[in-house]
Parts: structure tokens; C-alpha cells; sequence
């Protein structure tokens, strides 16, 4: 495939045999993220390290040959909003109705969404970072989110309109991993055990690659994983929101997203290749893992219980949420003012007792989709 200045079959993707095929002495299909054999094992597949020459300078000193224009002014008159909107609407629709979904689910405020068109970029920042005049033209586009907690599981948004230094870096490793026509929509930290992906748009192919958390260091670069059209992959993202499988919820003092399969990070590449998968609790499980899986199935029923997706009773929603926290928040710190009190002796029988009227909170609140300790 060529793709307007490099041809995608000079990148030459490396066979990746399986180490851990290796060391069973079994046959390995060279599959990749995840080889036959150990995917039908859920068995972690190791892979040799790989280094993928890329079709761009990846040094930050030799990034000025890339830029066609050193004057981003310049270039309004070339990638005008019509121009911009015309090659790339179905990417600003879509994520402009992922940040839309998010807030009709209570979890952004109006305020947090920085929308365009944006006259404060930096520019000659974007410029000396190497980025291609269509993809600057088209950041002033493109809504942003002004929080930094995650938005899907892992995954927190990225922003261009402050501290871009960094915009093309994903292993952090002081090189340009992200090229020079691309756009980073969304980060992760790489972090072992943190399942999250950066996000990125390509302007050229109009195609969305989502790059997981590289810890154990499967690729060097986002080239040889999967990429859809931009709309098909933002679509999915909004379907899941809207069918709860991935549920965004703020309590006033901190954000996280809980998900359910499909959405990520099952299926994702670190995840599997670790051999990990997402398996509800049983009656036989602690009731710590009890109490947290019937947490995120009272967010849910809150959500259903309120009409959710299509008709969705917001405010009755929020006074609903905001008794539910309350009564959570009060269960919690008796738990907590009995664990931490002192002298603790004696406070045993007290401490079982404010811990299952806790968990049977959470059994209530989770109604059907509960799941109750056997033993209770």
C-alpha cells in the first residue's frame, strides 16, 4: 500500500517467534500480538524485542527537513476550516460526540471540553516538533478535553493546546515514536499493569490505530497494528458507552472508567499476550472482590434504572448518584473509624458487623446484578 510520501511494503515488520513456544518446544505461527498456541492456552506469548525501521526521522534534532512550512500562519490560507472539516469531519464528529456522550453521562462538565475553533495553539512549538501543516491546521479543529483522568479504561485524553513537547513521544524513550502526519488522540502510561492505549489518527490513510501500553515491549512502532476508519472505531467507542460496557463515573472527587468485554482493555494486545483475561467473581470469591463487582453493577443499575441511553432522566439521575455516595461514604467510614481506632481490641465483632451491613448495601444497590457471598 502507498501512502502519500512512503510505501507501507518498504516497512519491513520482523517474523516474531514466540519465546515462550520456544521454551515448551512447541510449533509457533509467528502470530502477532498473540501466536495460535498460547492464545489457545490464555498463556502469556513473549516476544523477542523488536526494533521496525519507521518511514520518518525519530531523532528530535533532525525533525526540520519534515516541516514544509516554518510559518504556520502561512498555512491558514491553504488548510482553510472547509478544507479541514472536508478530509477530516468524520474524525471531529466523532470524538466531538464521544466528549458529548461523557458529558451526558455526568462524568465531564460543559466547561471541561475546550471546543474550536482554538486560537491559542501553540504553534511554532507544533512546528519545531515536526508536525505536517494539515495536521496543525487540523488540531485548531478538534474539541479537547481540559482534565487529565482517564476517559476509557487506561486511557486519558491528550490536549494540544499546552506542554506539546512530548506529543510525539509513547515509550519515552526522548524519540518521536508518533509520525510526523499523525494525530495523538488519547494517552496511557506506560506502566506494567496498567492496560491502557495511546490513540492515534493518521491524516493521510484517515485511520485510527490504537497503540496498548507497551511495557513489555512487543513493537517499536504503531505501524504493524490494526487500524479501522476513524468513524468505525469512534462509533464503537459510543456504543459501548451507550451500552454500558464501559461505564465513566465521577463521584465529585475523583473519575475512573470501569469496563465489561468487549470494550478494552479486553482483547487488547498487552492484555492477552500477559495471558490475563476479565473474569467475574463467583458467591466463592472475598467479598473484597464481591463488594467491588457489585459496585460498578449499582453504577449501572443507576444509570438503566434512569433511562439510559435514549431516555436518560439526567437530574434524577445526579440526586440519585449523590444518595448513593452518601450513603456509601458514611458505611465506608464507620468501616474505617472502627478498623482504625485505638485501642482496636475488642472491636472485632463491631467491625464484621459495619463490614456486612457495607457489602449488603452494595448487594441492595446493584439489585439483580448483584452477586452475594454463598456463605451469607
Amino acid at each position: 500500500m502507498s501512502i502519500a510520501g512512503f510505501n507501507m511494503a518498504s516497512v519491513q515488520f520482523p517474523v516474531r517467534q514466540c519465546l515462550t513456544c520456544a521454551a515448551n518446544g512447541a510449533t509457533c505461527d509467528g502470530g502477532f500480538p498473540v501466536c495460535s498456541s498460547c492464545l489457545s492456552l490464555s498463556a502469556p506469548c513473549d516476544k523477542p524485542n523488536t526494533e521496525v525501521e519507521v518511514p520518518w526521522q525519530k531523532s528530535p534534532t533532525s525533525q526540520s527537513c519534515e516541516v514544509s512550512s516554518h510559518d504556520p500562519n502561512h498555512d491558514d490560507a491553504v488548510f482553510t476550516e472547509e478544507f479541514v472539516k472536508a478530509q477530516h469531519g468524520e474524525l471531529i464528529n466523532g470524538i466531538t460526540q464521544v466528549y458529548e456522550t461523557l458529558l451526558r453521562m455526568e462524568y465531564v462538565e460543559a466547561s471541561e471540553i475546550k471546543r474550536p475553533p482554538h486560537q491559542n495553539l501553540p504553534k511554532e512549538e507544533l512546528v519545531t516538533i515536526g508536525l505536517e501543516p494539515e495536521v496543525i491546521a487540523l488540531l485548531r479543529y478538534l474539541p479537547f478535553l481540559g482534565i487529565h483522568d482517564e476517559i476509557s479504561y487506561g486511557t486519558s485524553p491528550y490536549s494540544y493546546l499546552d506542554g506539546v513537547s512530548e506529543a510525539r513521544e509513547v515509550l519515552w524513550e526522548g524519540e518521536y515514536d508518533l509520525a510526523p502526519w499523525a494525530v495523538r488522540l488519547a494517552s496511557c502510561v506506560a506502566t506494567p499493569g496498567i492496560f491502557g492505549r495511546t490513540i492515534i489518527y493518521d491524516i493521510r490513510t484517515k485511520h485510527i490505530t490504537q497503540w496498548p501500553n507497551n511495557s513489555p515491549g512487543y513493537t517499536n512502532t504503531y505501524l504493524d497494528l490494526p487500524s479501522v476508519p476513524a468513524k468505525v472505531m469512534l462509533d464503537q467507542w459510543i456504543e459501548w458507552l451507550r451500552d454500558l460496557k464501559e461505564i465513566p463515573w465521577s463521584d465529585g472527587s475523583s473519575r475512573h472508567v470501569r469496563s465489561e468485554p468487549p470494550a478494552p482493555p479486553s482483547g487488547y494486545i498487552d492484555y492477552i499476550a500477559n495471558g490475563l483475561r476479565i473474569v467475574d467473581p463467583t458467591p466463592d470469591s472475598d467479598q473484597y472482590m464481591l463488594d467491588g463487582y457489585n459496585i460498578g453493577a449499582a453504577q449501572k443499575r443507576l444509570f438503566v434504572d434512569h433511562g439510559w441511553p435514549d431516555n436518560f432522566r439526567a437530574e434524577e439521575f445526579r440526586i440519585a448518584k449523590q444518595r448513593f455516595h452518601k450513603e456509601l461514604k458514611k458505611l465506608g467510614m464507620g468501616v474505617r473509624n472502627l478498623m482504625y481506632s485505638v485501642p482496636s481490641d475488642g472491636h472485632a465483632e463491631a467491625i464484621a458487623e459495619a463490614k456486612a451491613k457495607h457489602s449488603k448495601f452494595l448487594e441492595e444497590s446493584a439489585g439483580s446484578r448483584a452477586i452475594s457471598k454463598s456463605s451469607r
